[in-house]
């Protein structure tokens, strides 16, 4: 594997990707505007990798508070910007098929008055 690959923890294991792409596509669909998609992808990113660490430690039979925390606190920065980055890409995704309905019905107005 290249050396840079393994900086960013590339490919992710299969839990944090499902945990990725649900997070991501519920974090685009759910949010009400279409601003600050870097911000949602952060907060996508650190709760993935929160919640892939838990994960991977309840898979592994250690089921203690201290052992999730040490998992927790394993996450690396590489893993984090390489979640953003796919999350963010999943959300821009989103948010550009969301955009090409927006204005189907810019010129029609409530007429009961």
């Amino acid at each position: 594997m290249s050396p840079w690959l393994s900086l960013f923890e590339f490919p992710p294991h299969p839990v944090s990707g499902v945990v990725l792409i649900v997070c991501a596509l519920i974090w685009a669909i759910r949010s009400r505007r279409k601003r600050h998609p870097n911000l949602l992808a952060s907060q996508v990113a650190v709760l993935v990798s929160a919640i892939s660490q838990i994960a991977l430690a309840f898979g592994q039979g250690d089921i203690s508070l201290l052992s999730m925390l040490s998992a927790i606190l394993q996450i690396s920065l590489g893993q984090l910007f390489a979640f953003w980055v796919i999350a963010l890409a999943i959300i821009r995704g989103v948010f550009a098929i969301r955009s090409r309905n927006d204005n189907a019905h810019i010129f029609t107005r409530n007429r009961k008055k």
